[in-house]
Order: C-alpha cells, then structure tokens, then sequence
C-alpha cells in the first residue's frame, strides 16, 4: 500500500496507504498558520508558523521546523496505537526540530 501524492495532477505513490495528498517539495513556510493533515511534506522548512495536526492522514519527509507553535485537533482513540506513535513521532520531532519520515493514516 502507498499514499497516493498528487504533484501537479500526477498522482505518486508513497508508502503506507491510498490516499491522495497535496504535496510540497522544497518549499518555505514562514509566519503562516500550515495544516499538515491532508499534504504531503518533502524537505520542506518552516520557520515561525503555526502547526496543525489533525486525524487527517499526512506525510512529513525531511523537514526542518524552527520556533513553530504546535495545534493539536487530534482525537486520541482507546486502544488504537496508531494514534498514540504518530503523536510521539510528532513531540520527538518538535524536540529535535527536524524530521525524516513521519507519515500516517491512521482514522
């Protein structure tokens, strides 16, 4: 299975699940507010933003994240461990600032 990336009207498949994307390569963000959920980030960098995770699907692939302000929309489900190892992947990559590979597609 792989997420399924739409890149200008090309659709491109990456690991984890069919579903279709945004994606942003090599891209900066700056002093906006960047919904992840439903895109696809590949070495993109984001310097003062406002973060916001979801339970949409997302893709995060070495990227660079700098005195960013985190939202969390986020229900966490009893006994559903994806939802618990996205929320850590997502806290240790806000503690070290950089991320190689964060994806989810978890519901």
């Amino acid at each position: 299975m792989g997420f399924m990336v739409k890149k200008n009207q090309e659709e491109v498949s990456v690991p984890t699940g069919k579903i279709s994307l945004t994606l942003h390569e090599k891209e900066q963000f700056e002093s906006q507010t960047v919904m992840l959920s439903g895109h696809g980030y590949v070495r993109c960098v984001f310097k003062k933003c406002t973060v916001v995770v979801t339970n949409s699907p997302l893709m995060i692939k070495h990227c660079q994240f700098y005195n960013c302000n985190w939202r969390f929309e986020y229900d966490v489900l009893w006994g559903n461990r994806g939802h618990t190892k996205l929320l850590k992947e997502i806290i240790a990559m806000i503690e070290g600032g950089t991320v190689k590979d964060v994806s989810s597609v978890v519901h």
